[in-house]
């Protein structure tokens, strides 16, 4: 199965330094087969509130026996990707996420709750 990296942009404070980072971070991801999804398009917050100047997601799939997780995270880790991070954590204030693509069945989720329902 995919893994899917979701990016939240909260706040940009450099634009030049986004700028840069998408300059560093092109190609970077090429020979995983990477595709963008979703890239600062239209965005509606359906619940909760959240500070989100644009989201992107995209999509890393299973390759060459390589597991989807562990090639995302490889990228992430991966020389030619730090440095073009550097550029967005001097430029703005992103969160980002990776999961896998597989479901978990119902019965499996969330089993213990992080905090005691009150009455």
């Amino acid at each position: 199965m995919p893994a899917y990296l979701v990016y939240v942009c909260r706040e940009v404070w450099e634009r030049k330094e986004m700028e840069n980072y998408w300059d560093a971070q092109t190609g970077t991801y090429d020979h995983l087969k990477h595709r963008v999804l979703s890239a600062y398009q239209k965005m509606e917050v359906l619940d909760g509130e959240m500070p989100a100047e644009g989201i992107v997601i995209s999509e890393f799939p299973d390759i060459e026996g390589l597991d989807s997780m562990k090639s995302a995270r490889g990228w992430f880790d991966d020389e030619p990707y730090t440095i073009a991070r550097g550029h967005r954590n001097k430029g703005a204030d992103y969160l980002g996420l990776l999961c896998d693509g597989t479901p978990t069945p119902i019965e499996q989720r969330m089993v213990r709750p992080r905090r005691e329902q009150t009455a």
